[in-house]
């Protein structure tokens, strides 16, 4: 991709981290932002504000190519199914939040 600010959207979901769980004492809010292709609507590339950057990457390879005009339950239960953390419903609300933001929008061209 060329020029990524031309030819993408940047999108943002957030949730609360589950209390006393690590990811909550570090940050207040497990944010998710979503570099999503203005034509195609797919995830280019993802970033979560984990503590591991182990997590934030699988999550990225997970997410990588989802097409946001699909519905997001089997993307949601795919990462259910393979990430088992104590933030794991957190990320699944921020991505469901991330979604809701993304169909409130009109996509620029």
């Amino acid at each position: 991709m060329s020029n990524t600010s031309e030819s993408c959207i940047l999108i943002g979901g957030y949730a609360q981290p589950p209390k006393e769980t690590a990811a909550n004492f570090a940050y207040s809010i497990l944010s998710c932002q979503l570099l999503i292709n203005k034509k195609s609507h797919c995830v280019v590339h993802c970033h979560f504000n984990t503590i591991s950057p182990l997590t934030s990457e699988y999550l990225n390879d997970m997410i990588f190519g989802y097409c946001f005009d699909n519905p997001i339950d089997p993307l949601l239960e795919k990462i259910q199914s393979h990430m088992y953390l104590s933030i794991t419903s957190s990320v699944v609300h921020a991505l469901r939040n991330a979604q809701e933001r993304f169909k409130q929008i009109e996509i620029p061209d």
